[in-house]
């Protein structure tokens, strides 16, 4: 046995003099088998390396990297040595002549001599050290891709990020799953192309955006289920010719899916995509995105290593006892035979039950969790048995959450794994869980993974080695979680920042109690539900002789059997005993270069899980996925929808209902929820609005008693008499104006015009002030009372004869008598009052109209259609009816009633309107485009004469972290428009 020390291999320092007894080697075992441990005697040596060479010809290092020492002499007397350290930290050989060790035992003779380093350079260019790192943007430039999975939540993540960063990117085939190439066009643009994810791109592209994202995706019709993914020969074959890297994130992520369905897509999915890599001309990587809980039920620290066929965890597990017996070896292939024929022995109704039953089983026999994780991990065995010289790349997320950075702090789409806790404890509705309070919630933001992904992307293809490469990018060694830490988080977060009630109070939410066993969940569930309702609920079980008593008691019994079964479901993840090493991730990240470290970073230990949890991800989950609705739902309403008979008790619904499913509810939605998180909400999706919709309190609504046709219904009605009376008064306006103020020609018409521009101005301010203060309805209540009041005026003024001057007959004007200051005063004022209250009106009330209709609902996004359709209808037979009617009135009866009539009809329209008040949905007030515009203008007038740097960089007050952290983007500087780049 042999070790040498080798002093600061990476700085390559020439004269560096190290000595064998600088260190005491505390582990004997290395003469025979190599493994050592070294404890460093001499504090004053830093940064030392040794080389632990056994007989076999084997050399480990102390730090645990590989390296390569090679002797000419057995003996190892005055015979020169080369040593290199691995080229991932630097690379160094010594000279013949600069390694002088004698065989003798004499103290002074371990010295080792290291001197005149030179650099040593390998031909593989897989561990090639490049100035700018790994090189990803380089390697992407003009590369062809295939990812399947794209419309996922991950996948988005990705794709934006390889548009942003490497728009010379080639083409990226997006394979989704639809009915024909149109459907897979319309999903495309709808589910990636226009959503709020790409907004970055949309900013620096502009116009150009649409044609920059067809240019680069191109809409594959296919499915991982399907034989030969279900693609079209010829774009297969296109595929094949021209794709350099495939990356599999498509996964079916339930926990206990049925056997069969997550067989089809988590194992023979990854079969059929390396069935189309093995047919690939230039593939130079296959990626699959799987997760770190393929790694079952080991325990510890779990490395980064690959599966094999056969590979059981359970058999791993039981390795050690001669006495117990070990489960078969895992047949990949037999497993997928059961999932097919099983379901043919169940009877049609008991198939979907029996075959989550069968996967559970079948994963917990072999060492996994359950049928996600079970059915992942064969995947991969499957990649690595059909491999062959395809460079492969697995990324094994943990939970993957919202965005830490990029392309903004908090993206995320749909619920994720542990977002329904948080809500409904913020809620007041879950005051415990089952959970162990010392476990780990091993979670890594999105778009940390996506940079680990490219990293790995880019090392590897560029690369081009056969082999298969492990990274898991997980936060549970390097910064780990802790669920009593988290609970304690969540507290102090909506202690400071609660949710509101239906009344507008805030919610104090208690310190989350954390179970550790399921008898004390239970009971904890049941005693909740029941001390809230019980308060309310003895007058109306006094009443109703105990029957909703017993409706409570099978309820609450309902509730606790959904919550246990939850429970188990998640208990394998909130009880989790194993800790992902990331050692392959991290050594990934020391290859990038300091700018790549800026760009592609993905160090999960710099993350600060306080200012993570409270001001990235809680925010992001209100603004991305309640999208700045309440999650407070009228109870007494859902229950009254579903059982009509609960009528009985009616007036003491809103507060026994509420109470009683307060603590309910939690188990209601979470049944819905799957455990990636992206779920239909079935029972609520079908009772609440989905678009933000709230009553006048803020209250979120049911879509069954507001909106739609019986809302419109008194909205229409003043839109006829509005436009009744604005076509009437304006088309004879000119002819009262000269006939009866002896107005001159000129003069009236440029009176005529001066109001007609108030009446289309006006409301641009009547929708400034409707979206940044007062809200549509009330903007629209206060014009229209205005415009009945200006109306009422006007008839008065046209009426009265102390408002009008005198008769005249003469031909010419200039004869009659003018009208007096006064009376001229109050016809303008009663004239202009109602023009205000006109443009407030007409800001507004179509936009009302639009708010009574659900676009995420397909059945009221229809409507809506048909609903502008009567709208114009109203509009023109108001029109009509003023041009003619209501002139013929004027002219051929008397100007008194032909004002008369449309003030009548106005008045009667706004109490039309008020009387659907409780029928209407409402959206509150988001801010104005004018604010951001005048912003812009002031901004850029305060800063008219500023001088610009000569170093352009100063013109950004923050770096760029600082910029992608708060959510702003930089734009290049220009010598146009010079005056706003300062906002």
């Amino acid at each position: 046995m042999r070790a040498f020390v080798l002093n600061n291999p990476i700085s390559l320092e020439p004269k560096l003099i190290t000595k064998r007894s600088d260190f005491t080697c505390h582990n004997r075992r290395c003469m025979d088998n190599g493994s050592f441990t070294w404890k460093k005697s001499n504090k004053n040596v830093k940064n030392m390396v040794v080389f632990c060479q056994s007989s076999n010809g084997n050399v480990k290092t102390s730090n645990g990297l590989p390296s390569i020492l090679t002797e000419r002499s057995p003996a190892l007397s005055s015979v020169p040595a080369t040593v290199a350290a691995t080229v991932d930290h630097g690379t160094a050989t010594i000279d013949a002549g600069s390694l002088v060790l004698s065989s003798q035992t004499t103290a002074n003779q371990e010295d080792v001599a290291l001197k005149d380093l030179v650099p040593y350079k390998r031909i593989n260019n897989t561990f090639m050290e490049f100035p700018e790192g790994i090189g990803i943007v380089r390697f992407l430039k003009g590369k062809k891709l295939l990812i399947t999975g794209a419309t996922g939540f991950l996948g988005k993540v990705l794709i934006e990020k390889i548009l942003r960063t490497a728009p010379d990117v080639g083409k990226i085939y997006v394979m989704i799953k639809a009915k024909n190439k149109d459907a897979a066009v319309e999903r495309l643009n709808k589910e990636i192309i226009n959503t709020e994810l790409f907004k970055c791109l949309q900013q620096t592209h502009g116009r150009s955006y649409n044609t920059f994202m067809l240019s680069k995706l191109v809409p594959v019709l296919g499915n991982v289920c399907e034989t030969n993914l279900g693609i079209e020969p010829n774009l297969a074959g296109e595929i094949a010719n021209e794709v350099d890297i495939i990356v599999n994130s498509a996964a079916n992520t339930t926990f206990d899916e049925r056997y069969d369905v997550a067989m089809n897509i988590n194992t023979r999915g990854p079969y059929r995509l390396m069935t189309l890599a093995k047919r690939c001309k230039k593939l130079q990587l296959f990626l699959q995105v799987s997760t770190a809980y393929v790694n079952g039920q080991r325990q510890g620290r779990i490395l980064e290593k690959p599966f094999s066929i056969g590979d059981s965890i359970a058999r791993e597990q039981l390795i050690s006892d001669t006495h117990a017996r070990a489960p078969p070896l895992l047949d990949v292939e037999a497993e997928m035979k059961l999932a097919l024929d099983s379901k043919e022995t169940f009877q049609e109704n008991l198939v979907s039950q029996k075959m989550k039953e069968l996967g559970l089983e079948r994963a917990r026999i072999y060492g996994w969790q359950d049928t996600y994780v079970f059915t992942k991990a064969m995947g991969e065995m499957v990649i690595d048995n059909m491999r062959g010289d395809i460079p492969v790349a697995i990324i094994r997320p943990s939970v993957i959450e919202s965005t830490y950075k990029e392309p903004f702090p908090g993206w995320m789409e749909g619920n994720r794994m542990m977002d329904p806790i948080v809500l409904y404890y913020g809620k007041g509705q879950l005051t415990g869980f089952l959970v162990d309070p010392k476990g780990v919630l091993d979670v890594v933001p999105a778009d940390m993974v996506v940079n680990a992904t490219l990293a790995a992307m880019a090392k590897h293809g560029e690369a081009g080695k056969p082999g298969i490469n492990i990274y898991q990018i997980a936060s549970s060694v390097v910064n780990p979680l802790v669920f009593q830490e988290l609970a304690g988080l969540l507290f102090e977060h909506f202690s400071s920042s609660p949710y509101m009630d239906s009344r507008g109070r805030s919610i104090q939410v208690p310190k989350m109690k954390l179970f550790s066993s399921m008898c004390d969940f239970s009971s904890h569930i049941w005693t909740e539900a029941v001390q809230r309702s019980g308060r309310v609920l003895a007058p109306a079980v006094a009443s109703s002789q105990g029957k909703l008593s017993k409706r409570l008691d099978v309820i609450c019994r309902k509730s606790v059997e959904q919550a246990k079964y939850l429970a188990n479901i998640y208990e394998p993840y909130t009880f989790y005993g194993g800790r992902f090493d990331n050692s392959n991730t991290q050594k990934l990240m020391e290859l990038m270069s300091e700018e790549e470290k800026r760009s592609f970073g993905f160090d999960v230990g710099s993350i600060d899980w306080k200012d993570y949890i409270s001001n990235v991800h809680i925010p992001g989950l209100r603004r991305h996925v309640m999208k700045g609705r309440g999650m407070m739902i009228d109870i007494c309403m859902i229950f009254g929808a579903l059982n009509h008979k609960l009528k009985y008790f009616f007036n003491y619904s809103n507060k026994i209902l509420y109470l009683l499913v307060r603590e309910l509810i939690v188990v209601i939605t979470m049944t819905s929820v799957k455990s990636g998180g992206v779920v239909a909400e079935e029972t609520l999706t079908e009772l609440q609005t989905q678009d933000g919709s709230v009553d006048l309190k803020g209250n979120p609504i049911l879509r069954s008693e507001r909106g739609v046709r019986k809302a419109c219904s008194f909205l229409v009605v003043y839109e006829v008499f509005e436009r009744f009376a604005v076509y009437g008064i304006s088309s004879n306006l000119i002819l009262y104006l000269t006939k009866k103020l002896h107005q001159g020609t000129v003069t009236a018409a440029n009176n005529v015009t001066n109001w007609n521009g108030t009446i289309w101005l006006a409301p641009m301010i009547g929708a400034y002030i409707a979206d940044a203060h007062l809200g549509r309805y009330w903007t629209f209540l206060i014009a229209s009372l205005i415009h009945v009041t200006g109306m009422c005026l006007l008839t008065l003024s046209v009426s009265v004869k102390g408002l009008k001057p005198p008769s005249c007959a003469l031909a010419n004007v200039a004869g009659c008598k003018e009208p007096s200051t006064l009376q001229l005063s109050v016809f303008f004022t009663a004239l202009y009052m109602f023009g205000v209250g006109a443009g407030g009106t007409k800001a507004n009330m179509i936009v009302l109209g639009a708010d009574q209709f659900d676009e995420f609902y397909p059945k009221e996004k229809l409507r809506k259609f048909s609903f502008f359709n009567w709208w114009m209808f109203t509009i023109f037979f108001g029109a009509l009816m003023g041009n003619t009617f209501l002139v013929y009135i004027q002219d051929n009866v008397g100007w008194s009633l032909g004002y008369g009539i449309p003030t009548v009809g106005l008045a009667i329209a706004v109490v039309v309107f008020l009387a659907g008040t409780p029928y209407y949905r409402h959206k509150l007030p988001m801010g104005s485009p004018f604010t951001t515009m005048f912003k812009v203008i002031f901004a850029a007038l305060r800063k008219w004469r500023v001088p610009l740097p000569i170093d352009r960089q100063e013109l950004y007050e923050l770096n760029l972290e600082e910029y992608s952290k708060k959510g702003k983007y930089k734009i290049a500087p220009t010598n146009t428009l010079r005056i706003v780049r300062f906002y």
